[in-house]
């Protein structure tokens, strides 16, 4: 199993865990994340293919989400010019979501990672997507918004990557263009501006981030045994199980498994109804 410190230390929520497949040492390196409408437009889409392999060429590996758009724009980009992307998705890994993005996830597998904070067999759910876009925002070194209507899943990226000390870039748009009133609601809000990819790789700020988030993780080889929350969750899996059996696979006290369920409650890894518990 490899341990990765995905988030600064000031980060809040970051996964307990996460699965990969694919060339770990991707992970060390500087990335940037690259955000967007499902629905781009063709400024969008070209916006995605410039920034992407500009930003390559740079050294910055890109991180994304795998959704269609602009999210599958920026990897193809990537793989197109030679360089690693890391895709982040919502589901266990042999669910690819959607499901047309099968063999880009192996591409990317190839030469970066696919990654996920699910179990094997998650199917999507709303809930879940949030909680990708934190993993993508806190991967990366910076955030780079290239369309967002307002609201979008962009924002939720935007305000996650601000929350955890990371800088966010935005493409400026026309205030008459629906899917550029999300970037001027960031601009506004103190978002650095991005008119070319020169300007996310020349910022100062971005430079002070980039030795920040080059040093901190680390990728340990050896097997490190899994958290009681950690096989709490492996036993939910995707059915319903009650206190009682729930204790019984990982050999804890109910006393104990029940202030463990609690604390994954609160955190929105799980529900509780009717005496039994279940993943979300």
């Amino acid at each position: 199993m490899m341990t990765i410190r995905l988030y600064s230390r000031n980060a809040t929520m970051p996964p307990r865990f996460c699965f990969g497949v694919g060339d770990p040492v991707c992970l060390l390196r500087p990335s940037i994340a690259m955000v967007d409408s499902r629905r781009p437009s063709v400024h969008g889409e070209r916006a995605a293919r410039w920034f992407s392999q500009e930003l390559s060429e740079a050294g910055f590996t890109i991180v994304s989400g795998l959704a269609m758009g602009i999210d599958a724009e920026s990897h193809r980009s990537c793989l197109d010019s030679g360089a690693t992307t890391i895709a982040v998705v919502a589901t266990g890994l042999d669910r690819i979501y959607p499901a047309q993005h099968r063999e880009l996830a192996q591409a990317i597998a190839a030469s970066g990672v696919v990654l996920t904070q699910f179990f094997p067999a998650s199917v999507p759910h709303r809930s879940h997507f949030p909680r990708r876009n934190r993993t993508i925002s806190g991967l990366a070194a910076a955030t780079v918004v290239l369309e967002a209507s307002d609201p979008s899943g962009s924002l939720i990226t935007a305000t996650a990557a601000n929350d955890q000390g990371r800088d966010v870039f935005v493409v400026p748009w026309s205030p008459w263009h629906r899917q550029g009133r999300g970037c001027l609601r960031l601009l506004k809000e103190g978002a650095l501006i991005a008119t070319c990819p020169g300007d996310v790789i020349l910022q100062s700020q971005f430079s002070s981030a980039v030795r920040l988030a080059a040093t901190p993780p680390t990728v340990d080889a050896d097997f490190e045994p899994i958290s009681r929350e950690g096989r709490l969750l492996r036993a939910i899996g995707d059915g319903q199980h009650s206190l009682d059996a729930l204790a019984l696979a990982v050999r804890g006290s109910p006393q104990e498994i029940a202030t463990d369920l609690l604390k994954l409650e609160l955190e929105g890894f799980i529900q509780h109804q009717d005496g039994a518990y279940f993943a979300i």
